[in-house]
């Protein structure tokens, strides 16, 4: 059972190199650093905040019910930031709306050199 358990946490953790990647594709060369900081300090901020929630919860209700509603509202953020970016996907395709790359870089408020 443990191994199922590992094999299923490193999936997870295989999906957020594939973010990463996509966060460095998004990025002008020239800020990566900044954004590859921003998103561990994002990161780390919100697995304690996250685990503060989760002993708040255990405290009023149950261990177990800790672990339901944080499991919950975990498949929730992943299920809302799959649409998200499934969405932002489709209005990059060509014909779909924008090529994405302006979109990209004026989201960061990084002004578009190239013209």
């Amino acid at each position: 059972m443990a191994a199922v358990v590992v094999a299923v946490a490193s999936v997870g953790f295989g999906a957020s190199l594939v973010q990463q990647e996509q966060l460095m594709a998004l990025t002008p060369p020239e800020l990566s650093g900044h954004a590859l900081g921003l998103h561990s300090a994002g990161m780390l901020t919100m697995q304690g905040v996250s685990a503060g929630l989760a002993g708040a919860v255990a405290q009023l209700t149950s261990p177990a019910t800790a672990m339901v509603v944080m499991a919950v509202a975990s498949i929730a953020v992943t299920v809302a930031l799959s649409l998200s970016v499934a969405g932002e996907r489709e209005e990059r395709r060509p014909g779909g709306g924008g090529d994405g790359e302006e979109r990209a870089v004026g989201g960061l408020g990084v002004a578009d050199v190239d013209g």
